[in-house]
């Protein structure tokens, strides 16, 4: 679509082709509940980030003690799956404050990372190719309090009881056994390898 702007204003006619566009995508939710709607517009935030890019991810083993905090995910694409808790990094965030954001939205945990096993480069089983970012962390504060709509179960347990899950249970297997192989090694690194996020600044 060509946009005529003349000194920064829209023409009348992009306004009107705006506003229908508007319409289209608002009937898509077909009167869903407001309260849902972060749901709805995630999701297809992601579906663009996966036909427009690489989608970066960031995930974390939760340790306490001797064992790690594994997640049942409840996701159109990953059903029934194990995996650590993750998810997509939003466009301008900063990588270690969206691994802490994804932890509490999706257990309830307020958490420290301390380490991390590297960043991991492959084609998902939806096909995207997916740069994810593996972090260890412990729990400073919060209580356990999965988020219901995706995750539905959760528990403790030692990493070399990872080890004998079988693919199917686990979501994206081959990476999962590469960090949990990292994990069971002890290969980890510090996290100042990451950098803090610089800041646009204007002249």
């Amino acid at each position: 679509m060509f946009w005529l702007v003349i000194k920064g204003l829209y023409h009348i006619q992009n306004v009107n082709g705006l506003h229908s566009r508007l319409k289209k995508w608002i009937d898509r939710f077909k009167g869903v509940a407001t309260k849902y709607l972060d749901n709805y517009t995630k999701r297809i935030g992601e579906k663009w980030m996966s036909q427009n890019g690489i989608v970066l991810v960031a995930s974390v083993s939760i340790f306490s003690d001797d064992k790690v905090l594994i997640i049942r995910e409840n996701k159109p694409t990953a059903f029934n799956k194990w995996n650590f808790p993750s998810g997509h990094i939003e466009y301008g965030e900063d990588i270690l404050y969206s691994a802490r954001r994804e932890v509490k939205e999706e257990t309830g945990f307020d958490v420290n990372l301390i380490g991390t096993t590297g960043v991991y480069n492959f084609i998902s089983s939806s096909n995207n190719q997916v740069i994810l970012f593996h972090f260890i962390g412990e729990v400073t504060g919060g209580s356990l309090n999965l988020e219901e709509d995706e995750i539905t179960d959760s528990k403790w347990i030692k990493i070399n009881e990872l080890v004998t899950f079988e693919n199917e249970d686990l979501r994206e297997p081959n990476v999962m056994k590469q960090i949990i192989d990292n994990l069971l090694k002890e290969n980890f690194h510090s996290i100042s390898v990451f950098n803090k996020k610089l800041e646009n600044i204007s002249n």
